[in-house]
């Protein structure tokens, strides 16, 4: 089993995945959605979710924990005007999901209810983040959240999304609404249906992308961090070797968030002089910010620039995949 998440008002699943539906055993959608818990679920499930619930209405951020051989992951989601909804997912022992990495890194949630993009309910950490006046008070639209570049993509990656298809880990640049700061993150989107099948929305988690020096971290995670890089170093003193994933990473940390989005819009075609008038820079930081990106990352040509793009994920490597015009 891979596990499944719902999204509950009280104690009544207002939508849920498709992994979700295998484990109340593959019922229609129109026997679970509105429904009392205790009528649709296995008493297992049942007590989980109830669980999730109580954590989310005592704790605003996310909380983990478990219940014999599951575990369950609670996430309160607060709607526009003050209401609030539970992400609960259920995540049976050693089951491969998309639902552990939250678990492991800090990561805010958005509840997306159409297809296109339309912001129904967002964690506490997304207004921290993103900017904003309050969890309560935000734009309906994602693509405020994201910088120029990446509006195009998102509104197609949206129409997968609608046909089912959820998005693991893609690399997406977002803005801070108030300072216009680009923020790179990975992004993890999945498909919520109800009544049979019919698409209701998505639920989507994103984990910022701190370069080295952009973030405060506490003593715990810089001793995390330090036992991380030691067994990293045991391993490559092992294998002699470095594998493209860590090279990719090691080299976007070399990058600014800004020199990330400046990257990302020359490899995608644009000039410098469009580069500048997409992302409302002037001409000359676009180039001074390519001539230090090529230096950071030892780049001879602009083509090797976009060669770099490509590798760190940032360009499909299929050049009529992305279309330059937001």
């Amino acid at each position: 089993m891979r596990g499944g998440f719902c999204i509950l008002r009280d104690e009544r699943i207002l939508a849920c995945d498709s992994g979700f539906l295998r484990l109340l055993w593959e019922v229609d959608g129109a026997e679970v959605f509105g429904k009392p818990l205790p009528e649709i679920c296995p008493e297992d499930i049942r007590v989980l979710l109830v669980e999730a619930l109580v954590r989310a209405t005592q704790s605003r951020g996310l909380s983990s924990f478990r219940l014999g051989e599951t575990y369950a992951v609670a996430v309160p989601l607060f709607e526009e005007g003050g209401g609030m909804l539970c992400l609960a997912a259920v995540l049976p022992e050693r089951a491969l999901s998309p639902w552990h990495p939250p678990l492991r890194h800090p990561s805010v949630f958005a509840f997306f209810q159409d297809p296109l993009g339309r912001i129904a309910a967002v964690s506490e950490g997304f207004t921290g983040v993103f900017g904003g006046r309050s969890e309560f008070d935000f734009p309906e639209d994602v693509t405020c959240y994201l910088s120029p570049v990446e509006i195009s993509r998102a509104r197609r990656a949206f129409v997968r999304l609608a046909a089912g298809q959820p998005i693991l880990g893609e690399y997406y640049i977002f803005r801070n609404s108030d300072s216009r700061d680009p923020i790179p993150a990975r992004v993890t989107a999945i498909p919520v249906f109800r009544k049979g099948g019919e698409f209701f929305g998505v639920v989507g988690y994103v984990t910022p992308f701190f370069p080295e020096g952009e973030h405060p971290l506490t003593l715990e995670e810089v001793l995390a961090t330090l036992r991380s890089l030691e067994k990293k170093l045991e391993s490559l003193a092992e294998k002699g070797t470095q594998s493209p994933g860590e090279n990719a990473l090691s080299s976007l940390a070399r990058l600014t968030p800004r020199q990330v989005e400046v990257l990302r819009a020359l490899a995608l075609g644009h000039s410098t002089r469009e580069a500048a008038q997409l992302l409302g820079l002037s001409t000359n930081t676009v180039e001074t910010h390519r001539r230090l990106i090529m230096r950071k990352l030892n780049l001879p040509s602009l083509a090797h620039l976009v060669r770099a793009a490509v590798f760190l994920g940032l360009v499909p490597e299929n050049p009529w995949e992305d279309s330059r015009n937001p």
